[in-house]
Formats: C-alpha cells, sequence, structure tokens
C-alpha cells in the first residue's frame, strides 16, 4: 500500500474520532451529566489534533516526494 494513502487514512480516521466524540459530547451534555461530557470532550480535542498533526504530516510528505521525483527527472 503506497504511503500516501496510509496518512490518507489515518488522517480520516482521526477526524471522525473527533467528529463521533463531539457527537457524544452534545448528547451527554444534553441528556447526561457533564463528567461524562467532559471525557469526551477531551477526546475531541486529542482527536482534533492528531488530525492536524497528520494532515500537516502528509503534506510535508507530499511535498517531500514531489521535489525527489523532481529531482531525479533532472
Amino acid at each position: 500500500m503506497d504511503n500516501r494513502k496510509i496518512f490518507k487514512a489515518l488522517e480520516y480516521l482521526w477526524l471522525f474520532t473527533a467528529v463521533i466524540a463531539v457527537v457524544a459530547t452534545v448528547y451527554f451534555l444534553i441528556m447526561k451529566d457533564t463528567d461524562s461530557a467532559l471525557y469526551f470532550f477531551f477526546v475531541f480535542l486529542i482527536g482534533a489534533a492528531m488530525f492536524l498533526v497528520r494532515r500537516y504530516q502528509r503534506k510535508k510528505q507530499e511535498e517531500r516526494q514531489s521535489a525527489f521525483e523532481a529531482s531525479r527527472k533532472k
């Protein structure tokens, strides 16, 4: 499997985790207690941060790959 596909899959996995955590946070704020909502809010923060880190890593890796391919063509 190509590294770009792996980076993209991990990126979307963390985004999915963050979205599910937001939904759970809202649900627990409305239906249950705030302690449970706070737990899912922290899961959201971690998921969102990891999404941003993975996106940054993927873009940097794509830049390095394209620079490498351009240098090989010369």
